[in-house]
């Protein structure tokens, strides 16, 4: 039988510095911060593959747009809505509206189910010509980033009338 001569080895305690685990600490705290300060200013808001859906959508389907301003999104679990300003080839503003639903069929393939612009229905004929390029659409990644919020004007107004 082996003796236990490890176990009386008296071994010295290691000895910690307050002062610099406390740097250490801090000073990996303030990294942690700072990357995540970059990663959240540094990236835009990304919306959901249905935003990203909607908007090639949108793309595809304006008649000779010169830019496309998206001013808000509202996505919801089934569908988004798109808010956004185009300027024609002659310099006319336009503020729009598209709304797109979406449903999964039995393979579980997203499709479009009614696209409104303008509370407009688009016709089914188109819906059923884009549906089969949906997958094309995904594997490309679509640019999913959303428009920066806008100030609420309602809110500021009511502030400055208060001061």
């Amino acid at each position: 039988m082996a003796n236990n001569t490890a176990s009386k080895i008296n071994l010295p305690k290691p000895q910690y510095h307050r002062g610099k685990v406390a740097a250490a600490g801090a000073t990996i705290f303030l990294l942690l911060l700072i990357l995540i300060i970059m990663f959240a200013c540094g990236n835009p808001r990304q919306g959901t593959i249905l935003y990203g859906i909607c908007n090639t959508f949108l793309e595809q389907n304006i008649a000779y747009p010169e830019v496309i301003r998206r001013q808000r999104v509202e996505q919801y679990p089934r569908g988004v809505r798109i808010y956004y300003s185009e300027i024609d080839p002659f310099g006319q503003h336009r503020f729009d509206m598209i709304e797109c639903a979406f449903f999964k069929n039995e393979t579980g393939q997203i499709l479009l189910e009614n696209v409104m612009i303008n509370r407009e229905e688009v016709d089914q004929e188109i819906l059923d010509k884009f549906n089969p390029t949906i997958p094309i659409i995904m594997m490309s990644e679509p640019n999913l980033d959303l428009p920066p919020p806008r100030p609420d004007i309602e809110l500021q107004l009511r502030e400055s009338i208060e001061d």
